[in-house]
């Protein structure tokens, strides 16, 4: 992995915990976690961007180059609007830790500029504005659901309270399908544009296709995890509460398991984001 494709990896992450993390704390009933943990990613994704700019302006010219790459460049920009994003992120969670409403409005915002630094970016015309639309909706959705998941990890792995966890995951389940009703419309339009229905046939054949396949299996047994905890480890847990029982052991296998599917994914969109698409090979 070079330099670039870990410097998008870790910004991802970071805008995901700011950002969909936040949005499950301000819309269930889940204690607020460590105080500590959303400015620490806000500031590492602060890092993560300023080092991703860094490796641009040496893939470009030299280092000398990035103040060119930040203004003079639409990806740049977005860059420089992330970090600011992302500091006053960290500003405000530090001053008010539970402001989980303002600051996934603020990570939202940060996770939809990454339109701007991949693929979505670059299209023009009535095409490219509905790419670029489908590109940030699918953003925000898969930063909402993928940031939900460390919560809900650690919320399962706390005994002390397992009541919480089956309410947020309950919470949760209400909003899961619609998300994924919104990644799947948004990424069928983004794979239109970026692939094309003729490369779709042979879609293995480039970098790109076989990167988007690997995604597409991921995501699908992220699905499938989703849908064991929803019809069937919840309400085991759920039992397991009315017995004063611990969590089910499976349902903390299974949640963490999908945290680090979408870790996972979110490895492989920054590494697509770095390929040329299927559709212009």
């Amino acid at each position: 992995m070079d330099a670039t494709v870990l410097a998008r990896t870790v910004q991802y992450g970071a805008v995901a915990i700011v950002g969909g993390s936040s949005l499950l704390l301000a819309t269930t009933a889940a204690p607020a976690w460590p105080r500590w943990l959303s400015p620490a990613a806000a500031l590492i994704g602060v890092a993560a961007t300023c080092g991703w700019l860094a490796a641009e302006a040496i893939g470009i010219a030299d280092l000398s180059a990035i103040g060119s790459v930040a203004t003079d460049t639409s990806f740049g920009r977005a860059g420089l609007v992330r970090v600011g994003l992302l500091l006053l992120a960290a500003a405000v969670s530090i001053v008010r830790p539970s402001a989980w409403t303002v600051l996934a409005g603020l990570g939202g915002l940060a996770a939809a500029s990454f339109a701007w630094t991949g693929h979505g970016g670059i299209g023009a015309g009535v095409l490219g504005a509905a790419h670029l639309l489908a590109d940030i909706i699918h953003l925000l959705a898969a930063t909402a659901w993928i940031g939900a998941l460390p919560v809900l990890a650690l919320l399962a792995l706390d005994h002390r309270d397992p009541a919480s966890a089956a309410s947020a995951l309950r919470d949760f389940s209400r909003l899961g399908p619609a998300l994924v009703c919104l990644i799947l419309l948004s990424g069928l339009v983004n794979s239109c544009v970026l692939v094309g229905p003729a490369a779709a046939l042979h879609l293995t054949a480039t970098p790109y296709g076989r990167l988007l396949a690997a995604k597409l299996v991921l995501f699908m047994m992220m699905l499938a995890l989703a849908a064991a905890n929803r019809w069937k480890l919840t309400p085991a847990l759920d039992r397991a509460i009315a017995r004063s029982e611990p969590s089910p052991r499976a349902l903390i296998t299974s949640l963490v398991l999908e945290t680090l599917l979408g870790a996972t994914v979110i490895g492989l969109v920054a590494w697509m984001g770095t390929v040329l698409p299927a559709a212009h090979a």
